[in-house]
């Protein structure tokens, strides 16, 4: 597999080539170092699940984060405290080589936001079903990613960003159960609120609430695969309200409600 080389731990889960593009699904284990060689063709990492390190960034970046390296380009992943599983794909087509120079991405980058992880989410379903129609979806999906991480500030991008953002950032993930205040973080942060605000959505993509929501969804998603909790026990674990606001919350992000993902990944893992 030319996508990411050292580790004994890789696995290969699936693979497939649709118009073109050859779409890995790879899991490392926890504490692994990946190293993305130097590939003929760009590739887009996108996390599936678990947490892992980019290089250049300062905290762990979390699932449906999307990373590229351009052609010619090694880029460098430190996996965290679990298994680590993304999709990688090699972008060999015109369709996609366009995009890519014509949107100018030309450096390693990697970036957060809502929107791509929904994408994550839908190019992880498509990868699953295999199906005739998902030869249409993915190379769409594809495209739609590529388009997200070129909207990402050029400097944000070779990961200038100011130190203070990755510290409410790396708050944020120590912290998402708990309520989040915009005013308490600014004053943590010595900036004002409506600064703050403003930085975080440049830098990643999405709004502080956002952020919080999804990486509530993140934790509540690994509690459904790795725990026997109770809906409602998730619920108030990963800082929900309640069960229902729960559920609203995770189908919008996910595209499953909480008892469907559990179902689904229950199936995936006993085949």
């Amino acid at each position: 597999m030319q996508a990411l080389s050292d580790s004994s731990a890789a696995r290969c889960l699936r693979r497939s080539l649709v118009r073109g593009c050859v779409l890995h699904e790879v899991e490392y284990d926890a504490g692994s170092h990946v190293r993305h060689a130097a590939a003929l063709r760009p590739t887009l990492i996108v996390t599936l699940s678990g947490n892992a390190v980019f290089a250049g960034d300062a905290s762990p970046v979390q699932r449906m984060v999307c990373a590229f390296a351009p052609a010619g380009c090694a880029l460098s992943i430190q996996v965290c405290e679990q298994s680590w599983r993304a999709a990688i794909v090699g972008l060999g087509e015109a369709w996609a080589l366009d995009a890519v120079r014509d949107l100018d991405l030309r450096i390693p980058c990697s970036a957060s936001s809502g929107r791509l992880y929904r994408l994550g989410n839908l190019l992880e379903r498509e990868m699953a079903r295999q199906d005739r129609a998902s030869s249409a979806a993915i190379p769409g999906i594809v495209l739609l990613l590529i388009a997200e991480l070129a909207r990402v500030d050029p400097a944000l991008r070779r990961h200038k960003r100011p130190h203070w953002l990755d510290s409410v950032r790396a708050y944020l993930d120590d912290n998402f159960r708990a309520p989040q205040r915009l005013r308490d973080l600014a004053q943590r942060s010595h900036v004002h609120p409506a600064h703050l605000s403003k930085a975080f959505m440049r830098a990643f993509g999405c709004t502080i609430g956002e952020y919080v929501r999804e990486r509530r969804v993140d934790y509540a998603r690994r509690q459904l695969e790795l725990s026997q909790l109770t809906l409602s026990e998730i619920a108030v674990a990963a800082g929900f309200a309640d069960q229902s606001h729960f559920a609203k919350t995770f189908k919008r992000i996910a595209g499953l409600n909480p008892a469907e993902y559990r179902a689904r990944e229950c199936a995936r893992f006993s085949s």
